[in-house]
């Protein structure tokens, strides 16, 4: 099933769900009584409703039994809706927004930063950057002021970097590290990190 269909598949499942009333562990169990060999588990039916996993054929066939509805509605990738659940249209116009849910992007953004190599701090500098934009940065004197102030200069150049390193007596060495594993998600996916650079006691980075 590619991208687009397990969209629209998370897009249906869910609102099957919520129609009946049906929390994550509610459907758990329900897929559990009908066939508990193959029932997903509550977080891998948040990531079947949020399109970031695709449905096996029996799994397909577990949410036809629990809805009463034919596999290929579930399977169909098409916007249309039939005239029965013509009142939903406006609940799929706005169901992407479920993933910008504040408490899925709580969980999501740590996870891309570590596979990503992006620090906390470039990431913090990306926000910030997003919100001037947004802002049409009104006060570029005031911190062209304060970076003044503070003796700031950036984006740092790397002789400068290394200047601030020799004026505050630390050394600089360069090494070569493999991306070591931190984590497996429940899917079987391997979660690594990058190291980039870490201090060696006592004036060594």
């Amino acid at each position: 099933m590619n991208k687009r269909k397990s969209h629209f598949f998370g897009i249906k499942l869910r609102k099957k769900r919520l129609d009946s009333g049906l929390t994550l562990e509610d459907l758990m169990n329900r897929c559990v009584a009908v066939d508990a060999s193959n029932a997903p588990s509550i977080s891998y039916l948040s990531l079947l409703e949020t399109g970031r996993r695709s449905p096996t054929e029996k799994l397909i066939n577990i949410f036809s039994e629990v809805f009463n509805e034919a596999s290929d509605w579930f399977t169909d990738d098409s916007t249309a809706i039939d005239e029965e659940d013509s009142h939903l249209t406006h609940e799929f116009i706005l169901e992407p927004n479920v993933l910008f849910d504040k408490s899925i992007l709580t969980r999501a953004i740590p996870n891309v930063l570590t596979q990503t190599g992006i620090s906390d701090r470039r990431f913090a500098y990306a926000l910030i950057s997003a919100l001037q934009d947004r802002q049409k940065n009104h006060f570029p004197d005031l911190e062209r002021e304060a970076e003044l102030l503070g003796k700031k200069k950036l984006p740092m150049s790397l002789d400068y970097i290394f200047g601030i390193c020799t004026r505050v007596g630390l050394k600089v060495k360069w090494f070569n590290k493999e991306p070591v594993k931190i984590a497996v998600e429940e899917a079987g996916e391997e979660i690594r990190s990058l190291a980039r650079s870490f201090f060696q006691s006592p004036n060594t980075i």
